[in-house]
Order: structure tokens, then C-alpha cells, then sequence
């Protein structure tokens, strides 16, 4: 299977998989509280969707049971530069080794917003939302 091109949000999902997934596989609610953290806003479904798909394709992460963590060699890779601040994490995952173009560059060759499949459903979405805000506004 070919290599998928990623979008600059691909590397904020990445990140946002490694952070919520320190503990073994991350719900979609974590992730998205994790994205949040990292860059102050909520993924959008086709962010999600498109990323996830793309991450899974290019072997950058698993799905196991409706939950998702990075693969072993991100996480060993993620564990050189882990102690660096928010920013320097966000710049080192949009040039993560095996990414076929920039992470952190929309070129004129990437491919749309749409996700090519629905890896989560927008129930799924709004689900996660509802329990992240749940999480955060007690």
C-alpha cells in the first residue's frame, strides 16, 4: 500500500494519539481532549476521519477496539524528543520519518479535506465531544 500523503493536521492528531495514548490505547474523547491541549481547538470531523485514516494507512497508528495508539516505532522514536516543549514536539512530528511529503506543509498534491473512509462516525464525534466537555467543565 502506498504511503499517504498527510495534511499540517496530521501531525497535531499524531501528537494528540501519542499524548492520550501514554497509558495503552486512547479513547476518541481523549484525543480530542488532547488536541485541545495542544493547539487550543477541536479536531473537525474530516479532520479526524481523513487524519485517522491516513495515520492507520501509513502505519503510523492502530485501531484496537474503537480506540487508537501510535505504533511501536513511533512511540520509540517519540521517546527521543518527548522532553521537548509543545511546539518543538509539534515541529519534530511534522517531520516524522516515513511521511511521504512535510507534515506541517499543505502541498498542491495532498489530497482533499474529505476523508477517503469513515473511521469514526459523526455520532462517534459527537459523543467523544460531549464526554470530553463532561471531563473538563467539572
Amino acid at each position: 500500500m502506498a504511503k499517504p500523503g498527510y495534511r499540517w493536521s496530521d501531525s497535531w492528531l499524531l501528537l494528540a494519539v501519542l499524548w492520550a495514548a501514554r497509558d495503552g490505547a486512547a479513547s476518541l474523547s481523549a484525543i480530542i481532549g488532547a488536541g485541545d491541549a495542544i493547539n487550543h481547538a477541536l479536531f473537525t470531523p474530516a479532520e479526524l476521519n481523513g487524519g485517522l485514516a491516513r495515520l492507520i494507512d501509513g502505519g503510523l497508528v492502530v485501531e484496537d477496539q474503537g480506540c487508537f495508539r501510535p505504533t511501536e516505532s513511533v512511540c520509540r522514536t517519540y521517546e527521543t524528543w518527548a522532553c521537548r516543549d509543545t511546539r518543538q514536539q509539534s515541529e519534530a512530528v511534522a517531520a516524522f520519518p516515513g511521511a511521504e511529503d512535510d507534515l506541517s506543509v499543505e502541498s498542491a498534491g495532498a489530497p482533499p479535506w474529505a476523508p477517503t473512509r469513515e473511521v469514526v462516525s459523526s455520532q462517534e464525534i459527537g459523543e467523544a465531544e460531549r464526554q470530553y466537555f463532561a471531563r473538563v467543565r467539572k
